[in-house]
C-alpha cells in the first residue's frame, strides 16, 4: 500500500509539471487542480500504508 501512495504521488507530480504552459505563463487549471488531488490522496494512502508496516514490524518483533 505504501509503494502504491508513493506511485500516486509520482504521478501527480508529472502532470503538476505539465500543467504548467512555459512559453506563456498561463497554467492549465484542470491538471492543476488533478495533480494536487492525485498527490493528496498519494500522500495519505503512502501514509496510512506506513503507519500499518510500522505496527506489523512492531508485532513480529514482540512475537520474536
Amino acid at each position: 500500500m505504501f509503494k502504491n501512495g508513493l506511485f500516486l504521488i509520482s504521478i501527480g507530480s508529472i502532470l503538476f509539471l505539465y500543467s504548467a504552459n512555459a512559453q506563456s505563463g498561463e497554467y492549465h487549471w484542470v491538471n492543476l487542480i488533478t495533480s494536487i488531488i492525485i498527490m493528496a490522496v498519494g500522500g495519505l494512502i503512502a501514509s496510512i500504508g506506513h503507519k500499518r508496516q510500522k505496527k506489523n514490524k512492531e508485532a513480529q518483533d514482540g512475537n520474536h
